[in-house]
């Protein structure tokens, strides 16, 4: 179950998030962990956690925009996991052929690691980027 206590515990395994990627950057950790379970919790969410040998490596929230459209609204990984090929294979499984990714154009990280996934940009509007991600299921 994703908690603060979770989150807190992600978060603090990579500073750079939290300075320049989290749209609370600036922030406290425990700050920036709240302001991530209230998102987390709006309606049509579901919060999934990632785990390997028995320890939680990461998070992902996917919300149901209606009918079969999907997106992934946040999540993190933790450094040494972020390119797991199992770990996107999780994440996949819980999507369908197609889903949205929501990201902040100041996240140049997730950007980056979304394009190498051969996500497109599809909209950018304000300080929101918004990909397609086909994941070949």
């Amino acid at each position: 179950m994703l908690t603060s206590k979770v989150l807190v515990e992600l978060f603090s395994k990579d500073e750079d998030y939290l300075t320049k990627f989290h749209p609370a950057s600036g922030k406290s950790v425990e700050e920036c962990a709240e302001i991530t379970l209230i998102e987390s919790k709006k309606e049509n969410r579901d919060s999934f956690l990632i785990t390997r040998n028995g320890e939680t490596v990461g998070f992902f929230v996917r919300e149901n925009l209606g009918g079969i459209l999907q997106c992934l609204t946040d999540f993190f990984i933790v450094p040494q996991f972020r390119e797991d090929s199992t770990v996107w294979q999780e994440i996949d499984s819980r999507f369908l052929q197609q889903y949205y990714v929501g990201l902040y154009e100041n996240n140049s990280r997730d950007i980056q690691l979304m394009t190498d996934k051969n996500a497109k940009q599809i909209l950018k509007q304000d300080n929101k980027i918004l990909m397609l991600l086909d994941n070949g299921r």
